[in-house]
């Protein structure tokens, strides 16, 4: 509920009006030198001129109260100051006007009341419409319309919406266009989770509206993309591997690969470096590096993988038998004492976890065709985002792949660690060596044997950073700082910076199909799904280097306060009845108290 000084002010005239209109019958008229009606004019002025001083200062000063519980009107302080700082027009073309559902018709009426709010702090600045993409008068010009949306990234929905007493077939676009000096973007408002009511999807997509509009402004508005690095030179994933993130990421930041290796000093103009699946150890001289670019508020996003388990290992072998089975082992990264430093450890283990993704097994042959029937397999954990942390707020299930384990570790410097991704309440972490085998499908995983719940997966570290080299440096770290001599004078510690850790390379790589054939990140072939895996990473990036905060808004929570449709159905009649005679009675009761009031006051 918002309350405004417009409508504030029209109550209160009202109430001034009602107060001074009296009948002459009922008016007691005391002896006056002067007609009593010369009063009653003096007052009847004060009172217009009450009110229009009170409308002009409305007109001027605009004000309102958000009383809703979860503040579902108030913009976020980041939000505000975007808008103020607007230098040009932002216009939003939505295209989710017509007839649709009920569940629809509230997503619109909210993006409504958010641009709304966007105007009355932006101003001119903003403006906006409301489009119907099927309003054409022939199927020729509806298609090419919807083609050219598509064009420009709006995906189409396909509903089923009843119309007397049949089912109609319609396509909607639940997105906007939006412009800003000469640059446009598209934005999608339904956050379609998987598995869950649609209610509380369109209920988590009005609770992102704020958000999504705010984005994709600050992206619109920025003249200069940021640098983020993939690193390269220790066995890292390929350009191929890493297509599909790094195409969405560049519309909005530079990319860059980095070998690091090569380098003197890592260039703190890259606002974030990603460490994606290395494979080969690291040098004293390279992590010193890292640690350096992390001291000079550098924001690090890693995603190891400290286990060598990969399903290829379950291709054919020479004589064209199939394995059923391979040994996951360690992969020395060397990284140990630098994660261990900066508050997290990842351990070399494999989760097993009963919520998880399947696996086609051939069960048999019909007419000469393999029957394929899917299995859980249990290396393969599907991540139900349970934190409230914005990277992760109102985030679909994410896939992940032979993840291993993450523990936080309590360091002396101020690190402040948040699990963002974690395991479900049946899962294990199996310690390496582990066989890794076809065998465990014949046997229904029993639940009493998956104990270990809430197994991390990807952590954020925030705080003051202390050098992993402070007050330990080995003969060889010495010998590179004197090689290194006048290139750059060491930091050791830093208060205010921010990193990822991660365990898991699913959740950033895309499969290549045919040698240069890419997927989205999170599709499984096998199900024709696509997992938020994209979505977790770009927050993660988005939250690392964005210093305008506005991925706070995704915290933001509308409750759904549905009502219980038993009681409903049970005590309709009886509640239409108070809503209707309720209100004729109260009326009816004032009335005569009123009649009542100015009958002993005005009779003689």
């Amino acid at each position: 509920m918002v309350v405004e000084n417009r409508i504030t002010t029209t109550f209160f005239s009202n109430i001034f009006l009602l107060s001074y209109h009296e009948t002459s019958y009922f008016r007691k008229v005391k002896p006056t030198t002067k007609p009593h009606y010369y009063n009653d004019i003096r007052n009847f002025g004060l009172v217009v001129g009450c009110l229009l001083l009170l409308n002009i200062i409305a007109a001027f000063v605009f004000a309102r109260i958000d009383l809703t519980k979860e503040k579902k009107y108030s913009l976020t302080p980041q939000t505000k100051t975007l808008l103020k700082n607007l230098e040009g027009e932002v216009f939003v073309k939505i295209y989710l006007e017509g007839s649709f559902p009920a569940g629809f018709k509230r997503l619109q009426t909210s993006i409504k009341e958010m641009l709304d709010e966007f105007k009355v702090i932006a101003g001119a600045n903003l403006n906006y419409e409301f489009i119907n993409p099927s309003d054409f008068n022939t199927e020729k010009e509806q298609l090419d319309y919807y083609k050219d949306l598509a064009s420009k990234g709006l995906q189409p929905m396909n509903l089923q919406v009843k119309e007397e007493e049949a089912m109609k077939e319609q396509y909607i676009f639940p997105g906007a266009l939006v412009s800003y000096k000469r640059k446009e973007l598209p934005i999608t408002f339904l956050n379609n989770q998987i598995g869950l009511d649609p209610q509380v999807a369109i209920n988590g997509s009005i609770a992102m509206l704020e958000y999504n509009l705010a984005n994709i402004i600050n992206k619109l508005q920025k003249t200069e993309k940021p640098k983020i690095a993939f690193t390269e030179g220790h066995g890292e994933l390929n350009d191929l591997e890493i297509k599909d993130v790094a195409d969405a990421l560049s519309e909005f930041y530079e990319m860059h690969r980095l070998d690091i290796t090569k380098q003197i000093r890592l260039d703190t103009s890259y606002k974030a470096i990603v460490i994606a699946r290395p494979s080969m150890p690291f040098s004293d001289k390279d992590k010193w590096k890292l640690d350096q670019y992390v001291m000079q508020k550098g924001k690090l996003l890693w995603a190891i993988e400290p286990v060598i388990a990969d399903m290829d290992s379950m291709q054919s072998n020479n004589d064209n038998k199939t394995k059923i089975e391979f040994a996951a082992t360690d992969l020395p990264l060397q990284l140990e004492d630098l994660l261990f430093n900066y508050g997290v450890r990842i351990n070399t283990d494999l989760i097993q976890d009963i919520q998880c993704n399947v696996i086609p097994i051939v069960v048999g042959m019909k007419n000469n065709t393999p029957q394929n029937k899917n299995f859980p397999w249990l290396f393969y954990p599907l991540i139900t985002p349970e934190a409230s942390h914005p990277i992760v707020k109102n985030l679909d299930l994410v896939m992940s792949q032979f993840a291993s384990s993450i523990d936080t570790i309590r360091t002396k410097s101020n690190i402040k660690k948040t699990i963002l991704l974690s395991s479900s309440a049946y899962s294990r972490a199996l310690n390496t060596p582990v066989n890794v085998s076809l065998d465990i499908l014949k046997n229904k995983p029993a639940p009493e044997q998956f104990n270990q719940k809430n197994l991390a997966m990807a952590v954020l570290c925030e705080g003051a950073f202390v050098s992993n080299y402070k007050n330990k440096l080995t003969d060889a770290t010495a010998q590179m700082l004197d090689t290194l001599q006048g290139a750059y004078k060491p930091i050791f510690s830093v208060d205010n910076n921010k990193m990822i850790v991660m365990s898991d390379a699913a959740f950033i790589k895309n499969d290549v199909k045919n040698g240069n054939k890419i997927t989205p990140i999170g599709y499984y072939k096998f199900t024709n799904q696509t997992f938020a895996n994209k979505d977790f990473i770009i927050n993660c990036l988005e939250y690392l280097i964005d210093e305008s905060g506005l991925i706070a808004c995704r915290s933001k929570d509308v409750k759904l306060r549905l009502l219980d449709k038993g009681k409903t159905k049970l005590y309709a009649t009886k509640y239409k009845l108070i809503n209707l005679a309720l209100p004729l009675m109260i009326l009816l009761l004032s009335g005569i108290v009123y009649y009542v009031w100015r009958l002993k006051k005005y009779t003689y």
